[in-house]
Formats: C-alpha cells, structure tokens, sequence
C-alpha cells in the first residue's frame, strides 16, 4: 500500500532535515515533552539536551530496525 503525503508536509521535513542536524531530534523531543506538560526550552544544560537526543536517537533506532525487519519478514512471506 502507497501513502500519499501533503506536499506541505513533506516541504516541513525538508526544511528541517536540511538545517541543524538535532532539530528533527531536538521537534521530536519537544513533541513528547509538550504532552507531559513541559518543554525542551526548559531544558537548558547542554548535557542534559545531549543526554536527552542520544535517548530519543536510540528509541528512533530500535523503531527502524523493528519496522526493517517487519517488513523484510513480510517481503518473504513470513509472519
């Protein structure tokens, strides 16, 4: 199945991913932050933000391998 994306969407991603290379990481964090209540401004120790973007890096890693192998299990025919 093919998702189609709003062009606008996919101009934002662009925006961001060909600028500061922790702003993807940096909106994503901010995201999890805002629905508990808070914000990653709130957050200014530079090792606390590095801290927080090695933790948000490695669940976005773990979620790509998953979703990888899902697909390559699928792509074989297996469960």
């Amino acid at each position: 199945m093919v998702r189609c994306v709003p062009v606008e969407q996919v101009r934002q991603v662009q925006e961001v991913m060909n600028t500061d290379p922790d702003k993807p990481i940096d909106a994503a964090l901010d995201k999890v932050l805002r629905a508990s209540g808070s914000r990653l401004d709130n957050y200014t120790m530079p090792k606390t933000r590095e801290a927080m973007r090695e933790a948000m890096r490695e669940v976005l890693r773990a979620a790509w391998v998953e979703g990888s192998n899902a697909g390559w299990k699928a792509a074989r025919g297996e469960e």
